[in-house]
């Protein structure tokens, strides 16, 4: 079964494009890392998987895209059980987009009081160290994730980096 995330859902992304000469090659290349970075990641707490993400089409046909989805495998903290990191290369032109995605699964409730109220209300459950740094470690493997594969496919990626945090901005 595919990961559905809606914009509702997003919480933070990451985007990052480089150049190459056969994007659809490169996206296959970072795919199979992806799932070599899966098995080396994945364990008892973790439960990092590639899978398809459905990016749209509703009733004539589903878009879908791999990915590499991160979660909490066994948290006892419900509303962790929500929340995840997605990793996904994208084709356009002839550039890749690297993306990341930190999402939480809300219901019809959640997206009406909207997401830093529902954010803040689940940050106020975790009150324990370990509670808090379950919600941390999936950011944080994300991050890494994400940075792993940028450093292995952009040869410019030092230099590029903070050109790209000045220039592209999410609204």
């Amino acid at each position: 079964m595919s990961l559905t995330i809606t914009a509702t859902e997003i919480m933070s992304e990451a985007r990052y494009p480089f150049r190459t000469p056969n994007p659809a090659d490169t996206i296959d290349t970072i795919i199979k890392d992806l799932a070599e970075i899966e098995r080396e990641v994945d364990s008892p707490q973790v439960d990092a998987q590639v899978t398809e993400l459905s990016t749209g089409g509703v009733l004539f046909g589903r878009n879908t895209r791999p990915c590499l989805n991160i979660k909490l495998r066994d948290t006892k903290t419900k509303e962790l059980q929500k929340f995840g990191c997605c990793i996904i290369p994208q084709e356009f032109g002839n550039l890749v987009y690297l993306v990341k995605y930190e999402y939480m699964s809300m219901g019809l409730f959640d997206i009406l009081k909207g997401k830093a109220e529902t954010l803040g209300k689940i940050k106020k459950k975790l009150n324990t160290l370990d509670k808090w740094m379950e919600y941390t470690f999936v950011q944080t493997l994300g991050d890494y994730i994400f940075v792993e594969m940028l450093q292995k496919y952009d040869p410019n990626f030092s230099g590029n980096l903070d050109a790209y945090r000045t220039f592209i901005t999410i609204q």
